[in-house]
């Protein structure tokens, strides 16, 4: 998300959001950047602000534990 994840919950609150959902990371790669500790708490903060008690993680596209390939096995756990 453009500004990090401490936005999503503004964000929501503009469009009359009762439940968050976001990406870890970007959905189509494997590679990702660590979230920093004060977004953490920025997202976790205006939760809390705005009333909403429902906030869910989506995992990447990529993931795919019937894989026949043992590369991508291990990159999916």
């Amino acid at each position: 998300m453009t500004g990090g994840i401490s936005n999503a919950v503004a964000r929501g609150q503009e469009i009359g959001c009762e439940a968050i959902q976001i990406f870890g990371s970007s959905p189509q790669a494997w590679a990702f950047k660590p979230v920093l500790g004060e977004q953490i708490g920025r997202f976790k903060q205006g939760l809390i602000n705005a009333g909403i008690g429902a906030e869910f993680l989506n995992a990447i596209y990529l993931i795919n534990l019937g894989t026949p390939s043992e590369g991508t096995l291990q990159k999916s756990i």
